[in-house]
């Protein structure tokens, strides 16, 4: 198995070293201050999600039983609404695949979601809001699901520039097409 680290780096503060994993476009960064005991990170990459990860962490090995506690913040608006941060206790080393472990161990649910398992006919009206830049959930996937559905009433709606999470980068447009589209349906005539 190939992992692409970008560069291991020296220890920062309790942590034995922190590296980029997956060769994000921008190298991440780790400090550390002592006098607030508080370590800062920077980081870039891809959502851990499917098939490719990229993020930047630091690491301790530990043995036996041990107490994590921690207070984070995400600083700053970034890139992405949708961005994260985690805190990660796993039997792994850094030469694993980190893909295999968030695909295999996080998100073994989501990856083995299928829609299709619901059946094609509903009784009620059915709506997909698919952002034409959706990496996760391609838009010519989800037209052929959307084609297959039978419902009483059904639209595809398109947000041109929304990615996979648009409801969260472009509030307003998501929240308009509901008001618009869902909204009088749910209204008792």
């Amino acid at each position: 198995m190939l992992l692409s680290v970008a560069v291991l780096m020296a220890a920062v503060g309790r942590f034995e070293g922190h590296a980029d994993v997956g060769g994000p476009k921008l190298a991440g960064s780790a400090a550390y201050n002592a006098a607030t005991q508080e370590y800062s990170m920077s980081a870039a990459g891809t959502n851990m999600w499917a098939q490719r990860d990229e993020f930047h962490f630091a690491w301790k090995k530990l043995t036996g039983d041990f107490i994590l506690q921690a207070r984070v913040a995400l600083l700053g608006t970034g890139v992405d609404p949708h961005r994260k941060l985690g805190l990660i206790v796993r039997r792994f080393t850094l030469t694993e695949q980190g893909s295999k472990f968030v695909g295999n161990a996080l998100y073994a649910e989501v990856l083995r979601y299928d829609a299709r398992t619901l059946g094609p006919r509903f009784d009620v009206p059915f709506f997909i809001f698919n952002g034409d830049k959706d990496l996760v959930t391609p838009i010519d996937l989800a037209q052929q699901y959307f084609e297959a559905i039978e419902a009483p009433q059904k639209a595809f709606v398109v947000l041109d520039g929304g990615g996979h999470s648009a409801m969260l980068t472009m509030p307003d447009r998501f929240l308009n097409e509901l008001v618009t589209r869902v909204r009088p349906l749910a209204v008792a005539p």
